[in-house]
């Protein structure tokens, strides 16, 4: 059992619990910390992460659990560096994002346009090197960890989609893009995390331009809107 303990209405993320004071409200933990009128203990079972049908190898290169816990340490979220066998990908959850219907989204369409070498993807990949793969990995999931920083996890999640959209050509320059009439939505789609899968299927193959409309008005009355 992982006990976590909350203290002032927030979660913080703290080593184990060691001790509880005889007045049981003062809370040791196993970094020396100590939480003074704690109202609840709550234990959880917490999870172990494993892909039971992959090689151990392979599980090993993915999850890496010395150098970052609870990360699976894959360049653009979905592939090992180096490694885009046309049977191995990956896409989902993986606890670096928030915006996940985007997040997914994104995966899926970077997975499908690597295997049909749509807009250059192949030969985009296979020009990166191992070494600035593994860099990407180490700077934005292991560095940019936003559970230490957690109002970063936004700006980490932004980072990410973003960079997927460039490279599969799918990411409007929102400053030049023309069809944008009000500045209010255009500064909130520069500056913004990735709420809305929609901001990525206005330009690129398969382009829905339509969606803009809905887009503007998903902006506009949304308490999220303030730049």
């Amino acid at each position: 059992m992982h006990p976590c303990a909350f203290c002032c209405s927030k979660y913080i993320r703290k080593g184990s619990i060691t001790h509880i004071e005889h007045n049981g409200q003062d809370v040791r933990l196993s970094d020396g910390t100590v939480f003074e009128n704690v109202s609840y203990i709550i234990c959880c079972n917490g999870t172990i992460n494993d892909i039971p049908y992959l090689p151990r190898e392979i599980v090993y290169r993915i999850l890496n659990a010395p150098l970052s816990e609870r990360r699976f340490l894959l360049f653009l979220l979905t592939f090992l560096p180096k490694c885009y066998m046309k049977s191995l990908a990956f896409v989902g959850i993986q606890g670096i994002g928030e915006s996940f219907p985007s997040q997914c989204e994104l995966q899926s369409r970077l997975i499908a346009f690597y295997w049909a070498n749509v807009n250059d993807v192949m030969n985009k990949l296979d020009k990166m090197t191992y070494e600035e793969q593994v860099h990407w990995i180490d700077k934005v999931l292991v560095e940019m960890d936003f559970f230490t920083r957690f109002n970063e996890i936004a700006f980490t999640s932004k980072i990410i989609l973003d960079e997927i959209a460039r490279l599969i050509e799918v990411m409007p320059d929102f400053t030049n893009f023309e069809p944008i009439k009000d500045d209010v939505v255009r500064q909130f789609l520069i500056k913004s995390k990735p709420l809305y899968p929609e901001k990525f299927r206005l330009v690129g193959p398969n382009a829905q331009p339509n969606l803009l409309d809905s887009l503007q008005q998903k902006i506009l009355y949304s308490p999220f809107k303030k730049i």
